[in-house]
């Protein structure tokens, strides 16, 4: 071999950056439903309601390192906060036309269904 080994050097001209990345989520749900809003021949009338919320975050703290970019081969890091919110709201209904007891040759189960989500 012809050159020795020069741990501290090789120590001090590597590079140990660190990024410290950040995701936040928060979730707020809220469901009210009932099968029995009211009863018709063929069974119970049912309908949903609800809602939710969700906010997300989320950030990017490079290192001097990377946020500089005076590395060889890896490119600019910016520092990056970004975010979003969001809401949503539903409703639904279940509503029986035919069901077994009728008894009905043909048709066993009828129902119509109605559902809107913003």
């Amino acid at each position: 071999m012809p050159f020795a080994s020069n741990a501290p050097l090789i120590d001090f001209a590597t590079l140990r950056a660190r990024d410290l990345l950040t995701s936040k989520l928060a979730t707020l749900d809220l469901n009210i439903y009932t099968t029995d809003l009211f009863d018709l021949p063929a069974g119970g009338v049912g309908l949903a309601v609800g809602g939710g919320f969700s906010r997300e975050e989320y950030t990017i703290n490079p290192d001097d390192q990377h946020r500089l970019g005076q590395e060889l081969g890896v490119g600019f890091t910016a520092p990056v906060k970004a975010g979003r919110k969001e809401w949503n709201v539903y409703a639904e209904a279940l509503v029986p036309i035919f069901s077994p007891k009728f008894n009905i040759p043909g048709f066993y189960s009828l129902e119509f269904t109605a559902g809107v989500r913003y």
